[in-house]
């Protein structure tokens, strides 16, 4: 690999650990509207989109249930049966 390969390589892996990184810390602040965390969901979901790393649609809602708070456990668990 010569090295312009290797930096744009390098570049690249460590966008994709950012970017999976910031997807898997999200999470849903108390008093923070849905629409808006939804469109931060969204938007670090596209963009891990955009690095080529597949993520299964049933993962995806999974995870947001994921995201959400103690308070929203009901919904999350009637969404996910």
């Amino acid at each position: 690999m010569d090295s312009t390969t290797q930096i744009v390589y390098q570049k690249s892996a460590t966008s994709k650990v950012y970017c999976v990184k910031k997807f898997m810390d999200l999470r849903i602040n108390k008093g923070t509207p849905m629409s808006t965390h939804l469109s931060e969901f969204n938007s670090i979901f596209i963009q891990v989109v955009a690095l080529n790393i597949f993520i299964d649609v049933d993962f995806k809602d999974i995870f947001l249930l994921c995201t959400l708070l103690e308070s929203w456990d009901i919904f999350s668990i009637a969404m996910s049966n």
